[in-house]
């Protein structure tokens, strides 16, 4: 079971790390598009311009941070080890779901198999942080009952 979770591991950081690039390159795009700009004798509309620019590299600067503090943090659950309660890095398996709390992507599709990749801090993740098999919790309105604790 620990290679379900090695596999779960890499989908994520292939995940974060694509989106890393489509921001970055995002990033180059603006910056390209901003050199091309010429101040004109339209001298407002440039600077309209330029201050747009700014603002968006200012946001998807924002966006490239918060994606590689997340790629981080997601790399210090890889090693995380089995328990019989349920803590930050475990995957808990109940009937109809599986939730590896780590960080928050939200749902991860593997082998035709929905994971729910979570925060500790999130709504789900705080149910289920210590909890142990045969404990139930509420998921989307349902009962839902832990299995296994990976």
């Amino acid at each position: 079971m620990m290679e379900e979770k090695q596999q779960l591991f890499d989908a994520c950081v292939v995940d974060l790390s694509a989106k890393i690039t489509s921001v970055k390159d995002a990033i180059k795009s603006q910056q390209e598009s901003s050199k091309g700009e010429t101040k004109s004798s339209a001298g407002d509309k440039y600077e309209t311009g330029t201050a747009m620019t700014h603002l968006e590299l200012e946001k998807l600067g924002n966006q490239l941070s918060v994606l590689e503090t997340s790629l981080s943090k997601l790399k210090s659950f890889q090693d995380v080890k089995s328990t019989r309660i349920v803590q930050a890095g475990s995957l808990v398996k109940t009937k109809n779901n599986m939730f590896w709390i780590s960080i928050g992507i939200g749902q991860v599709k593997l082998r035709d198999q929905n994971y729910y990749v979570i925060s500790p801090l999130s709504p789900i993740g705080q149910q289920l942080i210590s909890k142990e098999i045969g404990h139930s919790f509420i998921f989307n309105k349902k009962e839902e009952c832990i299995l296994e604790i990976l």
